[in-house]
């Protein structure tokens, strides 16, 4: 397997959580539209802002003429960049590490508590979600996906807005009815009989219930 299949981005939340998006297509489209692949949702990200090409064995990043520009190593993007192992890019209050392992090195941890038995499962590696032992295939974006990953973590707890707000968004950047909204988001991309997993618990936070 060549470095061009292997590659993927380190995608890092404000709050410091780390998430793997493995780039396994020619071409990889990133903003704020819910067309792109990986979905950025911040007033500050474009609707289209950013695209990874493959180029070779190897990626180039494009900006698509963004409003507030795309970042690699502290250095905005003119044209295009050709990515080299451990490049940061920087979209907003968003980190992105670009990075490839050799064969059988990538690891695919389920993020969740051991011990646990989660009905939600989400892997980092690979950027999926099961529910209830069934693979979701609607495209998450990476707020969505932390929210979900967050939860799971804490399977068997509720989850304070406070936490939540401050994984995602960062301590500070965030209200409680960005929080809000996020969640009627999520679900509304789940199968209506997954709904009801994310329970509101009044006046303190959410949880995922039983499957």
């Amino acid at each position: 397997m060549n470095q061009s299949q292997e590659a993927r981005l380190v995608v890092r939340t404000p709050g410091g959580q780390g998430h793997e998006f493995p780039l396994t297509q020619p071409e990889t489209t990133i903003g704020r539209s819910r067309g792109c692949d990986l979905v950025l949702e911040s007033p500050y990200v474009s609707r289209k802002h950013a695209r990874l090409v493959r180029v070779g064995e190897g990626f180039a990043l494009i900006d698509e003429g963004s409003t507030n520009g795309t970042l690699v190593n502290d250095e905005r993007v003119i044209g295009q960049r050709h990515l080299v192992e451990g490049d940061r890019i920087t979209i907003a209050d968003m980190t992105m590490d670009f990075a490839s392992t050799s064969a059988g090195e990538t690891t695919r941890t389920p993020l969740m508590r051991p011990g646990r038995t989660a009905p939600v499962v989400c892997d980092s590696g690979t950027w999926e979600v099961w529910i209830a032992g069934e693979k979701i295939e609607t495209r998450l974006s990476l707020q969505e996906f932390e929210l979900l990953s967050a939860l799971a973590r804490s399977y068997g707890r509720v989850c304070t807005r406070q936490e939540l707000g401050a994984a995602i968004w960062g301590e500070g950047n965030f209200d409680y009815n960005m929080l809000h909204r996020l969640v009627h988001r999520l679900r509304a991309k789940l199968n209506p009989a997954h709904r009801s997993l994310i329970e509101s618990v009044a006046g303190v936070g959410y949880r995922i219930g039983g499957a």
